[in-house]
């Protein structure tokens, strides 16, 4: 995430902590030197953009299954 400033080691860190069931409290607090020291406010921003990203492309994935199978109908 450019806006942030945040390194692809730390981006594919936090992702996996949050996969991993980890808070962002928890993380903010207690893996700082795997976000690069992200504040909590950053991470919320972070974890937001990850969901919001991850259910666009699960929408995506739907749409485009559906589309297939009316294809195949014609």
């Amino acid at each position: 995430m450019k806006n942030l400033k945040l390194k692809k080691k730390h981006a594919e860190n936090i992702v996996k902590l949050l996969d991993e069931g980890s808070t962002v409290p928890f993380i903010a607090r207690y893996r700082k030197e795997m976000t690069g020291a992200m504040t909590d406010e950053n991470l919320r921003l972070f974890k937001e953009r990850l969901d919001y990203l991850r259910g666009f492309y699960a929408r995506k994935e739907s749409i485009l299954k559906l589309i297939g199978r009316k294809r195949s109908f014609n």
